[in-house]
């Protein structure tokens, strides 16, 4: 391979300097001569003659080659090749992601390569707030995707997205107000029925144990719950909501004002799969006997739990089924600009052996 640098490329360099200048109107009648010019921009007066013909044959300037430019004011057209990037915001970064969200991720990058498209994965934290706007804008301004991949991110975020023109589709819950395309699995219809199984069953004491950040997934599945407690009337029982403030110890204290509450908890609704397996060995450490002292349910499903022995019940579902649907649905955004209508999934139940009727 040849080390000597490419004299087309500093052609082009050139070129696209002097197009910037002229598309900013920094001269609006004569250019500066060849002498002047290859001087200012360190570069032989061949180059810059080569840089000159492309502009004339683009009519951006005019004048036979040995005379003075002149700029036209015209604006060229330039015709962008169509990009072949998905773009995937994120709340976390990958290494502080679920197996399954990884596996997604891989399963999404892989329907996309077949389909001649790149995926390139951008953290934006949960956090960001108004002035996160101008970050978001950079954002997309710096980066040329032909759609975009929203995935557990904030109220804020997918606001900005559904305000913007830019292509987006929401893998994941929408947050209240926000119209974007969500393809999700029922986290709110799982919540009812997991409430409704637990309530036959002769639960009057359930608690809810939700993750930390404000997951949209998370408001739905609160707000189920309680919709669901309230349509059974008034002597249905008690639901006890706690958000823990993440982590092993997060989870612990989060129990414990759980299980302290008077009467006691029979049922414990918990979101996350990892969440659940914590809480799980928790109160195995703490000598509950599952289902018997209390039942145990995960709204989702991860592999962790699938190999838990006993097994912990949960809610599961084909984990790639999702990511086809909402792969082929960023294809032809991507491609045609059609908007797919939303998508929902729901999981079947997984008994396990911590699931049981309430104590007497």
């Amino acid at each position: 391979m040849s080390l000597l640098p490419r004299r087309v490329l500093l052609v082009e360099q050139v070129t696209a300097f002097l197009r910037g200048q002229l598309r900013d109107g920094r001269w609006t009648g004569a250019l500066p001569g060849e002498h002047a010019l290859s001087s200012q921009l360190q570069v032989s007066r061949s180059t810059l003659r080569l840089a000159l013909a492309t502009l004339r044959r683009e009519g951006l300037i005019r004048g036979a080659q040995g005379q003075r430019a002149r700029a036209t004011g015209r604006r060229r057209t330039e015709r962008r090749r169509p990009s072949r990037l998905i773009a995937v915001v994120s709340s976390q970064p990958l290494a502080r992601q679920s197996s399954r969200a990884i596996l997604s991720l891989a399963e999404l990058r892989r329907q996309f390569y077949q389909a001649g498209f790149e995926l390139e994965l951008h953290v934006v934290p949960q956090t960001v707030r108004r002035m996160g706007r101008s970050r978001l804008q950079a954002l997309g301004q710096r980066t040329h995707a032909a759609c975009w991949v929203l995935v557990s991110c904030s109220s804020e975020v997918q606001r900005w997205f559904a305000a913007s023109a830019l292509p987006a589709l929401v893998h994941g819950s929408c947050h209240a107000g926000v119209d974007l395309p969500a393809f999700r699995i029922d986290a709110a219809a799982v919540a009812r029925h997991a409430f409704g199984l637990l309530h036959r069953q002769g639960h009057r004491r359930i608690g809810l144990l939700l993750p930390p950040s404000p997951y949209a997934g998370a408001l739905e599945v609160k707000a189920a719950m309680q919709q669901a407690r309230d349509a059974l009337g008034p002597d249905v029982g008690d639901l006890l909501v706690r958000d823990h403030a993440g982590g092993a110890e997060g989870i612990r204290r989060a129990l414990a004002t759980l299980r302290a509450a008077r009467p006691p908890i029979t049922a414990l609704i918990v979101m996350m799969p990892s969440d659940a397996l914590t809480a799980y060995c928790q109160l195995l450490e703490a000598g509950c006997r599952l289902p018997r002292d209390i039942s145990l349910i995960s709204i989702f499903d991860d592999f962790p739990l699938s190999e838990s022995a006993p097994a912990v019940a949960r809610y599961t579902c084909d984990p790639t089924l999702l990511d086809r649907k909402l792969a082929r649905a960023v294809i032809r955004l991507a491609t045609s600009g059609s908007q797919p209508p939303s998508y929902s999934l729901f999981p079947r139940l997984v008994a396990g052996t911590t699931l049981g009727p309430a104590r007497s």
